[in-house]
């Protein structure tokens, strides 16, 4: 359904935060990416 929503709204700022909004992590992103600015406690990440 929030597809309808975002495509009615194309200028909307609303639907450029479920594509990819590090402010609101969607649980059922497609896309987990890696580098996510919210990375994972147990995720092994590389301390410079």
């Amino acid at each position: 359904m929030d597809n309808e929503v975002y495509k009615s709204n194309p200028q909307s700022p609303l639907p450029l935060i479920p594509r990819g909004g590090p402010e609101f992590p969607n649980p059922q992103s497609p896309v987990p990416s890696p580098q996510s600015p919210v990375p994972s406690p147990q995720s092994p990440v590389p301390s410079p």
